[in-house]
């Protein structure tokens, strides 16, 4: 029963951990967790010793998982990540001492007894097991649906309640070792505080889903803000094109009837006027896209003239996401990289054109040494950078497309593709 028990620890210590991960979106490292799940298996061997109760564990066991949390660089909060510590080991308590007590009450015999016996105490912890890991893979399915995290209001309460029915589950599994007899009372008391801890897993997702609705209906604002910007925008271009079409005949004239005249001299300077006057309005971008078209000019316009720029555009096929869509997302994009473009020799460089089914989009741009690829492509940052960055990954996601960040040489890139007609 010793090997079966340190196999049974490893397994749990193993799936804490596992679906800590999958709750936080960690990328997983497999050594690092095992170098935990082994640390975490000693120590509760050599502690275990000296303690009645094993539940009293759980507390040094919360402070390993979060130094576990804390090792990696999320984008979660300090409450969201309290909430995740506790979440797994409470679901596995509360499903340990419901199984337990439905047990005792079926047997009509004593918790000691239940324990002693092998095969059924073998049979209650695979059982257990299996149960932890169906509820917990419906959490972590829900809490995949939604990229949103929580306020400090809402992580404060969620976290608070975790707590509070954690330390509820470790008194009341010492309290059942100490008043075997009480076998309806205990079960009463286990299912009731489960119904609490399944009320407040419900509002975990709850408090997901409203913040991922609040965030669609921001990005929809975000596009309709966009549209009408465009707009105004192409309506401003289109007069001044019919101005210079209305200007252009009495430009003309004076230089032919100076080269009538004979008067060259005259005529070049009216060309290198017209020339000048030409060269301080913003340059055109032509391709066969006219929302990538209208955003490529006012970046031209925008850009500031210590910054090079560099564009590139062969397109034939057609884009199938939608003119909205695409330039909320060519617009947050070119604001990043006007914004974080650094460093000595500041350029960026643009590239889009069409690469099998695909509409691809890259865009690199300089920044500063000290700068890391995680702070780059992090929804949480000042100013609007997160918020950009947010938005063009819910706009790919949505899209059906895949988005990729990379940084070398001093240099920061952004690859995306997006489906073709």
């Amino acid at each position: 029963m010793e090997l079966f028990d340190l196999l049974i620890n490893i397994l749990e210590f193993y799936l804490i951990l596992y679906f800590t991960n999958q709750l936080l979106n960690i990328k997983l490292n497999k050594l690092k967790m095992w170098i935990f799940v082994i640390g975490q298996v000693i120590i509760f061997e050599i502690i275990t010793n000296y303690l009645i109760y094993e539940g009293f564990f759980d507390l040094l066991f919360i402070l390993i998982v979060y130094i576990y949390i804390s090792s990696y660089k999320l984008n979660s909060n300090f409450y969201e990540e309290i909430y995740v510590t506790f979440l797994p080991i409470t679901v596995i308590m509360y499903v340990n001492n419901l199984i337990l007590d439905i047990t005792v009450l079926i047997k009509n015999d004593n918790v000691i007894n239940i324990l002693n016996n092998s095969y059924i105490y073998i049979f209650l912890v695979i059982i257990s097991k299996i149960i932890f890991v169906l509820i917990m893979q419906i959490i972590v399915k829900y809490r995949k649906n939604y990229d949103t995290y929580f306020k400090e209001k809402e992580g404060l309460y969620l976290a608070f309640s975790i707590i509070i029915l954690h330390i509820i589950s470790i008194v009341l599994g010492f309290y059942q070792l100490l008043n075997i007899n009480y076998i309806v009372y205990n079960l009463i008391l286990n299912a009731s505080l489960a119904l609490f801890l399944i009320n407040n897993i419900v509002s975990f997702i709850n408090i997901l889903k409203d913040k991922d609705i609040l965030k669609n209906m921001e990005l929809n604002s975000r596009i309709i803000e966009s549209e009408n910007k465009r707009y105004t925008d192409l309506m401003k271009v289109n007069e001044e094109t019919k101005q210079i079409k209305h200007n252009f005949k009495h430009i003309l004239i004076p230089i032919l009837l100076n080269i009538e005249k004979g008067k060259t001299e005259d005529a070049i300077k009216l060309i290198n006027e017209t020339q000048s006057s030409l060269d301080t309005m913003d340059r055109i971008h032509i391709t066969n896209d006219s929302v990538l078209d209208y955003h490529l000019n006012i970046l031209n316009k925008n850009i500031q003239k210590d910054i090079t720029l560099k564009c590139n555009y062969n397109i034939v096929n057609k884009r199938k996401i939608k003119d909205k869509d695409f330039s909320v997302l060519i617009g947050n994009l070119f604001e990043n990289a006007i914004e974080h473009c650094s460093g000595n020799n500041k350029r960026i460089n643009i590239s889009i054109h069409n690469i099998n089914e695909y509409y691809k989009i890259e865009i690199e741009n300089t920044i500063n040494n000290d700068v890391d690829l995680d702070y780059m492509q992090s929804s949480k940052k000042s100013n609007n950078h997160g918020y950009g960055i947010s938005t063009i990954k819910e706009i790919v996601k949505n899209n059906d497309g895949f988005i990729d960040f990379k940084l070398y040489e001093n240099m920061f890139k952004v690859s995306i593709l997006l489906p073709t007609c």
